[in-house]
């Protein structure tokens, strides 16, 4: 639009129809702008996504531990040798690769709630959302061990 404007200071008296060639070409720039505009947008907006694609979401750790205290299964998905240097009492323990196969062979109800936790809550938001997945209501990310450990007071060690 300020180009148009320029032209109009310039050269006041254009004939008509190159008048409408540069309104043409003006709308034609804006438009091509507008999708640079949405590519980079929508570039901008793939890179933060990835940014966070490492960990999953985890719920809000006030309620994972009420409902740990209120009785909720509790589901530890490291590998064999992180739960040897420390679990949380009471927690079961199934690796993320095997949550469905795992809780399915411990007849637990859907409507269980559910709450899983690995290192850092990646782990553990993958298989939540695989039991979602497979039908599972109540599921809870509860993330890492160290956090959860803090926030339910049992220290870093069984």
């Amino acid at each position: 639009m300020a180009a148009l404007r320029r032209l109009f200071k310039s050269a006041p008296r254009l004939p008509c129809a190159s008048l409408l060639e540069i309104v043409s070409l003006d709308r034609v720039h804006q438009e091509e702008g507008d999708l640079m505009n949405r590519y980079l947008f929508g570039l901008v907006a793939l890179v933060l996504a990835s940014c966070g694609a490492d960990r999953a979401p985890t719920d809000n750790i006030d309620t994972v531990v009420n409902s740990i205290m209120a009785g909720a299964t509790l589901i530890d998905v490291r590998t064999d040798e992180e739960i040897a240097t420390g679990s949380l009492p009471g927690a079961l323990a199934i690796q993320h690769t095997e949550i469905i196969a795992g809780v399915a062979a411990l007849d637990i109800s859907t409507d269980t709630t559910l709450v899983l936790y690995c290192r850092s809550g990646r782990r553990s938001g993958m298989a939540a959302s695989a039991l979602q997945a497979a039908g599972y209501t109540r599921v809870m990310n509860g993330g890492g061990y160290s956090s959860l450990a803090a926030a339910l007071g049992t220290g870093e060690a069984d």
